[in-house]
């Protein structure tokens, strides 16, 4: 099916060339080949690939004092060009026909993610940011580890909100306008509390989702395969997210790019 594809990249030439390779692969390993792709920078003037510049190039202002000026991106700051928005990292790569799922999300309707295998934020934090955002922290929640950090011990908890992992999320092309309105809205509050928080707007598409009262749909964790959570892909492996591979040679993505061809 045809589906929109937004790719987050910062003016840099790795994650120029991971975009590229992740295109081949949606176009190849996916069977999408009929889909649109948009790439999202702050840098879009920079951007020196010639390959995405044939495809849309979408910028966006943000605050030049950021360490990771990407991690406030709008990521749904796009018009839809079909019925579903499927945001993705750079880095990461589709193995398989992502045809069989999608038709699902496009039956189903709303947010698609797998939840986070790691946040560094405990819950008596997130329940803080509810109530700075003026919501209620919700009363069905999910399965997370929740640690300081991922080098670090982290527990089991059960009381996390719908916070999914930002590097593959699919919304239902009738939601992106009202999502993209309140994501906005959570960066600005989220600056104000966390300033140089990485995962600024993926906590923000978390609240945006509450405010947005989106039905909350949890993925397959294959669709989003992350190496520190899910070990090596496998042939269920969707979109496999390397940038946290451990053996850097083995997970090459040109490498699972010429195997594919």
């Amino acid at each position: 099916m045809k589906a929109h594809f937004v790719i987050t990249i910062s003016a840099m030439s790795k994650m120029e060339k991971q975009a590229e390779i992740l295109i081949h692969s949606i176009k190849k390993a996916g069977r999408c080949e009929d889909s649109f792709f948009t790439i999202m920078t702050h840098e879009p003037r920079k951007i020196s690939n010639s390959y995405l510049k044939d495809h849309q190039i979408v910028g966006y202002k943000t605050d030049a004092n950021l360490k990771q000026p990407w991690s406030v991106c709008p990521r749904w700051n796009v018009t839809p060009e079909a019925d579903l928005v499927i945001s993705l990292d750079s880095d990461v790569i589709a193995l398989r026909d992502l045809n069989p799922l999608l038709d699902q999300f496009q039956e189903k309707r709303g947010i698609f993610g797998t939840i986070a295998c790691n946040d560094n934020y405990s819950f008596e934090k997130w329940e803080e940011l509810f109530r700075l955002a003026s919501m209620k922290y919700p009363q069905k929640t999910y399965n997370t580890l929740i640690g300081r950090s991922r080098s670090m011990s982290s527990r089991v908890s059960s009381r996390a909100p719908y916070y999914v992992n930002n590097g593959v999320v699919c919304l239902s092309s009738e939601y992106v306008s009202e999502m993209r309105a309140n994501t906005k809205k959570m960066i600005g509050l989220l600056n104000k509390v966390s300033y140089h928080d990485f995962f600024i707007t993926q906590r923000a598409t978390t609240l945006a989702a509450y405010a947005c009262n989106l039905p909350l749909h949890v993925m397959p964790k294959e669709f989003n395969h992350l190496e520190i959570c899910c070990g090596q892909p496998n042939k269920n492996t969707y979109f496999f997210h390397y940038n946290l591979s451990k053996n850097k040679k083995f997970f090459d993505p040109s490498v699972f790019l010429f195997k594919m061809i």
